[in-house]
């Protein structure tokens, strides 16, 4: 018999007529009184807004659009849409074929509006004069630059419909989250090389849709990237918060729920674990920590966890929490190096250094103090973002106790066979993404260098690291003709297997 788990079922919709018109309405507990109480999300006023809710209109996308803006507008309700569809059909006879007092009243109010912030643009000064209380057009800049770029978009020619359809469905007053397409145009922007843009128009978002979590969310981490944890973290926890009130109040614990709402509000609480640990908020970075493992992400948990434990010198705990996630995450094993290097356990230590940089040599080095190339490959980007955010998590560490391990990393990720053995695994893996080499033999190589016994065979074969030599000369290889030993070599070294025999074929041969 399975697990049962106890877990509150979230208010459902269904549909009532009001009058001429049709409802979707959902009962909610009012929260003093205790009575169930209904709240109207949508209203139909004619049978031809009711059959493009059907999808049986003249655009059979509007069904599927319909849905949408009513889950982002209502997140924390349920909706069963096959039943609300088959109750909208049998009802849809009670409705007006037309009503076109609905379609024109958008126009007139957003007109009025329209008139109303020209007034209120004249009426403003440029500048705030001494001792006002603002309200000059400098002040209000980001709101009024972000709405002169969404009036040039929506009077574009070529601009498209609006996302709410013909009938400009209107639900229920309350917040809400911003349009997907606006919110879409921004983080564009941020991944086009223009974050101060992209920030300005989030947060004029933000302000006129406060329920906005992935605005808030996105705010955080813009906040994060250059360094501003008071204000990460005041976006951070808005997003929190709101992501928290969209999922059920009980959560079971496993299988843990893997909705598209509960895996951002685990990247939420993950964002805000990080803020807080740079900000050496570890009491408060734990117990999000312990949140995030409540939600189901119990990796993003113990890195946390493991970087509150090495601040705290706790370096058996920070080993443990990493020990479990090593073959799935190259952050683990560089904290995992930094732990072992200080519980004095050398081999351990350079063991999991060596397992990050032959699976993720970008990460590895920026830990180590190193500097990186540009990027040529997104999977070099994302290696480049693990060690930017594992060095900043470790920050206070690495500037104090850490600077020992930090040069004795450095020394050895410099090391003569270090770095050739690094140079071949990374030319090797960008001839395979660029589609040269693309053999099965090719990929069984490429998938033994980035495991923990590639990394621990490899460091026998260089003794003189564990030493404390890394810096010294390496031993040198056994005298053979130049150019096969080097195509020996490199055979050897990504595949930790004995050199080919003379005369047979050698499937990868790179320079070092």
């Amino acid at each position: 018999m399975g697990e049962q788990h106890n877990e509150v079922p979230l208010p459902v919709a269904y549909v009532r007529r009001r009058g001429k018109q049709l409802l979707i309405v959902a009962g909610e507990r009012h929260p003093t009184s205790r009575k169930v109480e209904q709240r109207i999300l949508s209203t139909f006023y004619s049978r031809a807004e009711a059959l493009e809710m059907l999808g049986r209109g003249a655009d059979p996308a509007s069904a599927a659009r319909f849905e949408r803006l009513v889950e982002e507008r209502c997140p924390a309700l349920r909706f069963d849409w096959d039943a609300l569809r088959s109750a909208v059909a049998a009802e849809i006879d009670h409705l007006p074929a037309t009503y076109e007092s609905r379609s024109e009243a958008p126009t007139a109010r957003l007109e009025a509006e329209v008139l109303a912030l020209v007034r209120a643009i004249h009426r403003a000064p440029r500048h705030a004069s001494a001792g006002s209380t603002g309200g000059s057009v400098e002040e209000s800049r980001a709101a009024l630059e972000y709405l002169a770029e969404v009036i040039a978009d929506r009077l574009a020619p070529d601009a498209a419909t609006t996302a709410q359809g013909p009938f400009s469905w209107r639900f229920a007053e309350g917040p809400s989250p911003a349009p997907h397409e606006a919110h879409a145009h921004l983080v564009g922007l941020w991944a086009g090389g223009e974050p101060e843009r992209a920030e300005r128009g989030l947060r004029v978002l933000v302000a006129a849709y406060p329920g906005h979590t992935e605005g808030h969310s996105a705010l955080g981490r813009l906040a994060l990237d250059r360094g501003d944890l008071p204000r990460a973290e005041t976006h951070l926890r808005r997003a929190v918060d709101l992501g928290r009130a969209a999922l059920p109040k009980v959560v079971p614990r496993r299988p843990a729920p893997r909705t598209d709402r509960a895996l951002a509000h685990a990247r939420d609480l993950g964002l805000l674990a990080q803020a807080l640990v740079r900000a050496a908020r570890h009491s408060e970075a734990e117990a999000t920590a312990a949140e995030l493992a409540d939600r189901g992400d119990d990796r993003a948990a113990s890195l946390y966890r493991a970087a509150v434990a090495i601040h705290r010198a706790e370096w058996g705990a920070a080993a443990d929490l990493c020990t479990a996630h090593l073959a799935l995450s190259a952050a683990h094993r560089v904290i995992n190096a930094f732990a072992q290097h200080e519980l004095g356990e050398p081999k351990a230590g350079l063991t999991a250094l060596l397992y990050a940089a032959f699976s993720a040599p970008r990460a590895a080095r920026l830990a180590a103090g190193l500097t990186v190339s540009p990027a040529r490959l997104d999977l070099e980007a994302e290696e480049q973002a693990i060690g930017v955010e594992v060095s900043a998590l470790l920050d206070g560490y690495l500037t104090a106790r850490g600077v020992e391990a930090r040069e004795r990393f450095a020394r050895v990720i410099l090391d003569p066979q270090v770095a050739k053995l690094v140079s071949s695994v990374t030319q090797l893996r960008r001839a395979w993404h660029a589609g040269k080499k693309t053999d099965p033999e090719t990929g069984h190589y490429l998938a033994r260098s980035m495991t923990l016994e590639f990394a621990a065979a490899q460091l026998n074969r260089l003794a003189h690291l564990i030493e404390g030599d890394a810096g010294a000369e390496a031993p040198a290889p056994a005298q053979a003709d130049p150019p096969r030993q080097r195509e020996l070599f490199a055979l050897d070294v990504i595949t930790g297997q004995q050199p080919a025999a003379k005369g047979q074929r050698v499937a990868v041969a790179i320079e070092p």
